[in-house]
């Protein structure tokens, strides 16, 4: 993306430039938004696993958890691996 911007410096003008970093930048915000939405889909997923597996009804956040508990974070990282 970079390599093809500088390449195209000198044959494009500042418009044309511009309107294909924009292309580019939104290209890489959907390419991220997608891999984001899968790696959640595989998050969620393992936390429901290791959920039933324990016989959990309730999985919290760490951090709005202030007193016991069981941490499955451990886990869950071992499910995703």
């Amino acid at each position: 993306m970079v390599a093809d911007l500088r390449l195209l410096t000198g044959q494009l003008g500042k418009e044309d430039l511009e309107a294909r970093r924009q292309a580019y930048l939104r290209e890489l915000a959907t390419l991220r938004r997608d891999f984001e939405e899968r790696l959640n889909q595989r998050i969620h997923a393992a936390v429901a696993e290791e959920a039933r597996g324990r016989r959990l009804r309730v999985v919290l956040v760490k951090q709005v958890t202030r007193f016991g508990g069981i941490d499955i974070t451990d886990a869950v990282l071992a499910r995703l691996k």
